[in-house]
């Protein structure tokens, strides 16, 4: 990226990693309640949703 001159994006939010999570992972935004529990985690650790996502039957049927 440094060799282009192309500067690296902002840090995500929480929210908005969740966000794209769910959509590159099973192609379907999270709930509102999916959202509010993980927002709501003092601690929220990307690694385990992706695996969790990745455990879904959405994510086998999607196609991934």
């Amino acid at each position: 990226m440094a060799e282009a001159g192309i500067a690296p994006s902002e840090r995500a939010t929480d929210a908005e990693f969740l966000r794209r999570a769910y959509l590159d992972a099973i192609g379907t935004l999270p709930t509102p309640a999916e959202v509010q529990a993980y927002l709501a985690d003092p601690d929220p650790i990307g690694a385990v949703t992706v695996d969790q996502l990745l455990a879904r039957n959405e994510y086998a049927s999607s196609g991934g």
